[in-house]
């Protein structure tokens, strides 16, 4: 690198207490060609890679050019990407970084909705929170106006006697009326400015009220326009995107030992006898669903039954081990130079590993010790179709299936799980596999 180029200089090698200092040298005004200055830069990333492939694993990094670097390439490789999608503004784009004026949430174009419908809906908050307080700040700008003029003197001292929240009193009605000793402000027929205008009283009052009263309308508008909005741009996510819940329902308040094979009969039977009296039957003649369902009415894909266990995680990170332990050995027997006493060897752990796995699969089902199921909490039931899964929510949420009246009304005896017990069918939501079995 030349002399006339911006540099690094590392001082102290030696040891002291200037050792990882840097001094930037001033640049020339001369200009190198272009392919002096591409060079210069390959020369310069090349001795950065140099850096990094020497730096320590664990520990300070005291080469602040090497802390940059690894600090750049963390970074890069962890910033999110635009992903592949059929759709025109989407192609050759595809595992690009997002621009800085990528918009919040479009259909046809990247946007931060492809991260997920949380992270477009909080900058869309954001964004409208933003434009909520510089309306109600536009609004509450005659009301300040308004109290500077009739107190001059500005902010009250919070180091005085009336304290810290005094402060506040200049933007309130309060603020505007004379203190003892005051020349100018309000008094309860008229406020006198510095200017030597007068207004009066109960106008000056009303601006600051009807301001505030603006700001207060300003804000219950844009709650409900919130929630709008909020529901508009998920229900156009799940158009785009079919997921579990557009085929899934929770069950709540299950029996403790019912089994995924009763649940998935007591649905069975109740789609069956809504469908019948709709003049279809299971063997086809339904409705054909909102994302290409095939038509056909079939009822109860599978059940995922969630039973309480506080050691769930920790299990399931132990399965995870297990099974990265397990694809390594197996790797490890199709190795050319491998002899036939260490296949054996390794074909034996597998095997150990095989059945840790089996034992650790029963306890995260819900098998305890005594080989006692553990008691069920809820259920995640999916449907082989979208008009099943919508009927069933409609006999529940909407036709009484859950009681009505907060559960003093009994629900019709065909939404009972085996005639007896009462049940609570929501909105399903995709499992998390830590939770569900």
């Amino acid at each position: 690198m030349s002399k006339d180029t911006k540099k690094d200089v590392e001082l102290g090698h030696g040891g002291g207490d200037d050792e990882g200092t840097y001094v930037r040298e001033p640049a020339t005004l001369d200009k190198e060609p272009s392919d002096a200055a591409a060079k210069r830069k390959e020369r310069r990333y090349r001795a950065e890679q140099a850096r990094v492939a020497v730096a320590p694993q664990d520990g300070p990094i005291k080469d602040r050019g090497t802390a940059r670097e690894l600090a750049r390439q963390y970074r890069y490789q962890h910033m999110p990407r635009i992903p592949r999608k059929n759709l025109e503004l989407y192609r050759g784009r595809e595992d690009q970084t997002y621009p800085m004026n990528t918009p919040i949430f479009k259909k046809d174009r990247p946007s931060l909705a492809d991260m997920g419908i949380g992270i477009s809906l909080y900058f869309e908050t954001v964004l409208l929170l933003a434009y909520v307080f510089l309306g109600m700040f536009v609004v509450c700008i005659p009301s300040i106006v308004l109290s500077f003029m009739a107190n001059p003197s500005g902010v009250p001292s919070s180091g005085g006697d009336e304290g810290a929240m005094a402060q506040m009193a200049v933007v309130t009605i309060a603020g505007i009326f004379k203190k003892p000793g005051s020349v100018y402000g309000c008094d309860l027929e008229t406020c006198l400015f510095r200017d030597g205008s007068t207004l009066d009283t109960v106008t000056a009052v009303s601006i600051i009220v009807y301001a505030d009263l603006g700001c207060c309308l300003i804000l219950l508008t844009a709650v409900p326009l919130m929630r709008f909005l909020f529901r508009r741009y998920a229900e156009a996510v799940d158009e785009g995107n079919v997921t579990a819940a557009d085929y899934s329902v929770m069950v709540w308040g299950l029996p403790v030992r019912v089994t995924g094979k009763q649940i998935k009969d007591h649905f069975d039977r109740l789609l069956d006898r809504s469908f019948a009296a709709g003049g279809g039957s299971k063997e086809g003649g339904g409705e054909e669903g909102a994302k290409g369902d095939p038509g056909p009415f079939d009822g109860v894909a599978d059940v995922f039954l969630a039973r309480a266990d506080s050691n769930v995680l920790v299990q399931f990170d132990k399965r995870a081990d297990l099974l990265r332990d397990r694809i390594n050995l197996e790797a490890g027997l199709e190795a050319p130079d491998i002899t036939e006493g260490e296949k054996r060897r390794r074909g034996a752990r597998v095997e150990k590993v095989a059945a840790m796995i089996e034992r650790l699969d029963q306890q995260i089902d819900g098998v305890d010790k005594t080989g006692v199921l553990n008691p069920v909490v809820g259920a995640f039931v999916i449907f082989n179709s979208q008009a099943a899964k919508i009927d069933a929510l409609d006999k529940y949420v909407r036709k009484g299936g859950n009681g009505g009246l907060w559960g003093v009304i009994p629900p019709p005896h065909e939404c009972l799980l085996d005639g007896k017990h009462r049940i609570k069918v929501w909105q399903g939501a995709p499992p998390p596999p830590h939770i569900w079995g």
